[in-house]
Order: C-alpha cells, then structure tokens, then sequence
C-alpha cells in the first residue's frame, strides 16, 4: 500500500481526486436532496437527514430504521439501493483523496517513517465501515418487512464509527495540505529575502 501511495502521490493526483470527490459530492448531494423531498425522510446513511449538508448524530434504533424504510414505499426503497450504487465510487474517490493528499503531504513535512506507515488507516478504514453499512442496509431493504432489528442496530453503530473515521481523515488531511502550502509559501520568502540580504552586506 505505502510503495502505491508513493508512485501516485503526485500533486496532480491529488488535485484530480479532489476534483472528483467533489463532482461525486455534488451528485450525492443532488440525489439524496431529491429521495428527501420525494419520501419525507433521508437515507439510512444519513440518519434520515436531507443530505449531508445538515448532518445529524444520535444514531436510530430499530424501530426507527423501520418507520423509515415504511415511509420510503416501494419505489423510496428501490431508489435507497440506486443511491447506494453512487455511494461505490464516492467512498473510492474519498478514500483516493484523503490517502495520496495525507502522503503527498507526509513525503514534504517532518513526519516521523513510522507515523508515514500509518496514512492509509484511516482512508481505508472509514471506506470499509462504509462499504459494510451499504451492505447491510441493502440486505434491511431487500429483506423488507421482515425484521432484522439486530442488524438495524448494528449498522447505526457502524453509521457513527464511519462518520467519525471520515471526518478524522478529512480534517487531517486538510490540516496536512494546509501545511504543506503554508511551508512552501516560506520557503520561497525565504528565498527572496536571502539575495537581498546578501546584497546588503
């Protein structure tokens, strides 16, 4: 993974995954916007939220999970599943984005080898939690009305483990690029300031 991250992680690559999290964001926003307003209610992976633009917390029990794959009907819960089809590549691109901005970053800052070994946890931990949450609302989709409330509960669970994973990656990753700008910026004051002290002696 690390001997990967190393030969792709180029500024460009990183920029380019930025670009397409972002076109990948601006669809999902787009599509669970619209699920919202058709159903009344938000998708699981949103805590029943309009879109991630207002996020909630808390969690939802059983019962809960259930009131809202009634609310969807038929056609709610078919488009549920299409726009978990959209959720496949947003979590690559995010995953994409966070791991090769976080060792883009890491390769040019004084980071320790051994916390460089560790960039890809993170990235690839938050895309598993996502892609195990997709899993097990399909399977509380296609199961419908049978109940799984055990595995309800289970995927609110995992909900908060992805969401916290993800904006932990996110954050350091941002941090890390901003600090990367911010040393290259003074570098280069730097470099303009040594010619002209030099002149002065």
């Amino acid at each position: 993974m690390i001997t990967f991250l190393d030969r792709h992680a180029t500024g460009r690559a990183v920029a380019a995954a930025a670009a397409a999290l972002a076109a990948l964001l601006g669809a999902m926003y787009a599509a669970t916007t619209a699920f919202y307003d058709a159903t009344g209610v938000g998708i699981l992976n949103l805590l029943g939220a309009r879109n991630f633009a207002e996020p909630r917390s808390g969690g939802y029990s059983a019962e809960v999970a259930y009131a809202w794959l009634t609310a969807y009907g038929p056609d709610g819960r078919r488009d549920h599943l299409l726009i978990l089809l959209l959720d496949i590549p947003l979590v690559l691109a995010f995953t994409a984005f966070t791991a090769l901005g976080l060792r883009y970053a890491a390769v040019r800052l004084p980071v320790p080898g051994r916390l460089r070994a560790l960039i890809p946890v993170l990235p690839v931990t938050g895309a598993v939690l996502n892609y195990a949450e997709d899993i097990g609302i399909t399977v509380l989709i296609a199961g419908y009305p049978d109940r799984l409330d055990g595995l309800a509960a289970v995927l609110s669970a995992v909900n908060a483990a992805k969401s916290m994973t993800y904006m932990t990656a996110l954050l350091t990753t941002l941090i890390a690029l901003a600090a990367l700008a911010v040393a290259a910026v003074w570098r280069r004051v730097r470099a303009a300031r040594c010619p002209a002290d030099q002149a002065g002696l």
